[in-house]
């Protein structure tokens, strides 16, 4: 029941950190929505570009870390030695 826990846990923090950083997404989505000029759509939209950039980056070097964490661990717990 423990490790169901800290599954829970770890999704709830997971999913507060994400939400938190779709809104400057969402902010740049409402912007290029309600622009009329066309070059201020496309600076948006670099602007947007690069900020998706930084968070996928981010989510590759947090996906590489767990990978890496897991490849240390034991997939079960060792035997004791006999003596």
């Amino acid at each position: 029941m423990g490790r169901l826990k800290r599954y829970l846990v770890s999704f709830v923090l997971l999913a507060s950190v994400a939400y938190g950083q779709n809104k400057a997404i969402d902010v740049l989505i409402e912007k290029i929505n309600h622009t009329q000029d066309p070059e201020e759509k496309r600076v948006l939209m670099e602007e947007m570009k690069q900020e998706l950039a930084a968070m996928n980056k981010q989510a590759r070097e947090e996906a590489q870390a767990l990978i890496n964490a897991r490849s240390k661990q034991p997939s079960r717990p060792f035997a004791p030695l006999e003596p």
